[in-house]
Parts: structure tokens; sequence; C-alpha cells
């Protein structure tokens, strides 16, 4: 455990707050999951339990140490299993409320994990300032959005920074720590604290909406759309061509279709309303909104752009 940080608050109970819950927890933090939805946190609690099992499940099979590299959780759930013969004290951890007050009282870091709505962040951020003790240090996750913009409306914005995560969180080794210029340098050295006992491989990055990967890659994803709405090429053959061509291990496609439509939607549409005189972006994709209106948002509903069963793509593979 750091010396700055012994409880943790992640506002969002969704796929990724969830993960960010587990890392965390694995830490060796107390956590505080808040949700404003019941049934979302109901959610999470399974969704905890059951990775919870997965992870020691693929530490006992030999495949944490590829699978998970430096994974505090992986470490702390086998400690856990091996003293108590169950997960309970890991997962005892992690709390969840409805309540923003009950939830932020004792936060040392705060993490913002819900939609890339600009609004829907500045709304949460200055919730979390009202009700986070004055010394915690308040982070958003987000993918895409200008950080200047998230924080705009904190009274204290050098409590305010970045860490932006990355899916599936155990499995990435890295993560984005955003310090802006109005970030203190007390807020940065937290910040620096949680990604070393998070056991991630980060950078530092400043105002740039999408950070650095992100800021690189959202244009590449908003193109192949556009190549796909104009009968340019399928996706498949859009995936492989970078795939295959620039050995990368996900084409635009399937990393869409495993971050969630819907949120690729939100991040696209946002880029293009509040950047596209600054960055290189397509207007809103035509095929992707109708995806999302049928409810067909990728892995987690089992079709997207692709077909998918137990995580993997339901295709024939080509030579």
């Amino acid at each position: 455990m750091t010396e700055h940080i012994k409880n943790v608050s992640i506002v969002g109970a969704g796929l990724i707050g969830t993960q960010v819950a587990l890392l965390t927890a694995g830490c060796g933090y107390q956590v505080t999951m808040i949700d404003r939805v019941q049934e979302v946190l109901d959610k999470c609690k399974e969704s905890v339990h059951r990775r919870a099992e997965q992870y020691y499940t693929d530490f006992a099979n030999n495949h944490a140490q590829g699978e998970y590299p430096n994974s505090p959780v992986i470490a702390l759930i086998r400690e856990t299993k091996a003293k108590d013969g169950n997960y309970d004290k890991f997962v005892q951890r992690i709390h969840y409320t409805t309540s923003m007050a009950d939830g932020l009282k004792n936060a040392d870091l705060a993490i913002e994990s819900v939609y890339e709505r600009l609004n829907v962040k500045q709304d949460i951020m200055e919730q979390m300032e009202t009700y986070a003790p004055k010394h915690c240090v308040l982070a958003s996750n987000t993918s895409s959005l200008k950080p200047s913009d998230i924080c705009a409306k904190l009274k204290n914005k050098g409590n305010f920074g970045g860490l932006h995560f990355y899916n599936p969180i155990e499995q990435k080794r890295f993560l984005e720590v955003g310090a802006i210029e109005t970030t203190s340098p007390e807020t940065l050295k937290i910040l620096l604290e949680y990604a070393k006992q998070a056991g991630k491989t980060y950078a530092i990055c400043g105002n740039a909406h999408g950070f650095l990967s992100n800021r690189m890659m959202i244009p590449v994803r908003s193109e192949a759309l556009y190549m796909y709405d104009n009968g340019l090429a399928k996706p498949e053959d859009i995936d492989l061509g970078i795939k295959i061509g620039y050995e990368i291990k996900y084409g635009p496609f399937e990393y869409m279709d495993k971050i969630g439509l819907d949120t690729v939607k939100d991040i696209l549409d946002g880029w293009y309303n509040l950047y596209k005189d600054e960055v290189f972006i397509r207007p809103p994709s035509k095929k992707l909104a109708e995806l999302v209106a049928a409810g067909k948002l990728g892995e987690k509903t089992g079709e997207g752009f692709y077909k998918w069963k137990d995580g993997k793509i339901v295709t024939e593979k080509r030579n």
C-alpha cells in the first residue's frame, strides 16, 4: 500500500469500472464502487466474484504469468486463497453504494469511469469534489476528451489528473497518467504512486484529448468506419490489413467490438462535435449508428461488426 492512498472510490460500475475495482483491490486498497443504479452495482458485484474465480483458475493453470503480467490482483487472490481457502478477504475489500456522499467521504483517490460525454463527466467531477475530502485526488478515466474540459467546473483544479486504463485492464501493462497545466506536483506524485502499485508501465501526457495512443488510434477507427460506410472494404478485410500488414494484435473493428460500440459511438461523436477543427475525424458513421440502435454492441452482446462467442469471433479464418 502506498504512503498517500488507503481508500479509493470509483464512480461508474460498468465494465471498465469493475476492472479498475479489481485492480485497485489487488493493490491492497479499500475500494468503494459508486453507481446510482442498484442493478448495475449488483452486476458489478457478481462480475467481481466471477473474475476473481477466473483469475485464480488462470493462475492455477499457469496462464497468469503470460496473460496477466505484473498483476497485483493475481498475487493477492493467490495469497488469500492459500491462507483461507476462499476469496472472501479479497472481494470484501470492495464495497458498493448508490450514494455519492457515503461513497466518497473517506476517499484519498477517486476515479470516474462514466460515459464519454463531456457534460456527464463534468457533472460527476463536481459531485466528486463536493463530497470527497479536500485532500482527495480526483482522476478521470477519459479515453477521448480533453482533461481541461472535464475539470473546467472544479474549484480546485490542482487535485485533478488523469488515469486512462486499457481494456482488458488485467492483461494490459500500460497506464496513461494525465498531468495538465493545473495538476499540482503532489497530485501527480500520488497518481504515479498508484500506477507503480498497480504494476503498470506508465506514460505521462499533458492536456491532449485521447492522451497518447487514442489520440493516434481514434482517427484510424474513424477512417476505417468511413471506408466501410462507403463500400470500400468490409470490416474483416480492413482488420486483416492492419493486423497482418502492421503486426498489430487487433484490427480497428475487432477492437471497437471489444470496447463496446455504444462507447465507441459516444467517443467518435464527441470528438467530431468538440474537436473536429483540431484533429482528423470523419462525420459520424451511419453503419455504427445502425448497430448501436439495434442493440448490437459488440462482444458484450454477442454481435457487433462480428459475431462473438466466449470472447472469440465466430468466423472462418483465412490463410
